[in-house]
């Protein structure tokens, strides 16, 4: 899902859950503020991505928290436009 925010919406969750119970696999950023993982990532029913640097560290960017399930590298990719 490309979208995210502070902001814990019961809509949103139970659209999650919906999906999830559905057999949906959701997957979201969880943000690069460098703080909490936002939502919809923060949800138990989407999987919450966060972004690693070259010595394979959480990026100085990037959000953190126990919801995130999944990391990969996030800093100075190079791929063409």
């Amino acid at each position: 899902m490309n979208l995210g925010g502070s902001y814990n919406s019961i809509l949103l969750s139970k659209a999650c859950d919906n999906a999830y119970n559905s057999g949906v696999l959701l997957v979201a950023a969880a943000g690069n503020e460098r703080r909490a993982v936002l939502y919809p990532a923060a949800y138990n029913s989407v999987i919450a991505v966060s972004a690693t640097d070259q010595n394979n560290n959480i990026a100085w960017f990037s959000n953190y928290g126990t919801q995130v399930e999944l990391a990969a590298p996030g800093v100075d990719i190079n791929s063409p436009h």
